[in-house]
């Protein structure tokens, strides 16, 4: 009911068309979640679309943790055995890869992880040189 002055108007759903719009760098995702009786509950998210350095460091840090694991199973390697762990990238990729060494550290089982823009000096029994998004990076490491 709507109540204007003195006239009295009975509203129905019918009457009104309800849209929704996401202004950007957003983009609007729904679903249909569940029905409640006789009425359906719509969820909406909205996601950021737009790419930052952080999302990007993100994205490298899993890669690299991905193929550090792979090539400790190479080396045969189990899960408890730790290393020390050397990654060589570029300056540009430097800052990024840095701010996540401790996950990497974490999910690759390495007590240390360096990251350099240089190969290390140190003989590592373990070096794997890979691409992604056309930056190469070099991984070094020794069963601790």
């Amino acid at each position: 009911m709507l109540k204007i002055g003195k006239d009295t108007f009975k509203l129905k759903e019918e009457m009104f068309k309800l849209t929704y719009e996401a202004e950007y760098p957003y983009v609007m995702a729904s679903t249909l979640d569940e029905k409640l009786g006789d009425k359906r509950i719509l969820s909406r998210v909205y996601l950021n679309k737009e790419r930052t350095s952080e999302l990007d460091g993100e994205g490298y840090a899993k890669e690299i943790a991905r193929r550090v694991q792979a090539e400790r199973k190479e080396a045969g390697l189990e899960k408890n055995d730790r290393i020390r762990l050397v990654l060589v990238v570029s300056d540009a990729l430097k800052d990024s890869v840095d701010k996540f060494k401790d996950f990497i550290k974490n999910r690759c089982g390495a007590t240390v992880v360096a990251v350099n823009p240089k190969a290390s000096a140190v003989i590592y029994a373990n070096v794997v040189r890979f691409n992604v998004k056309d930056e190469m990076i070099t991984i070094q490491f020794n069963k601790v």
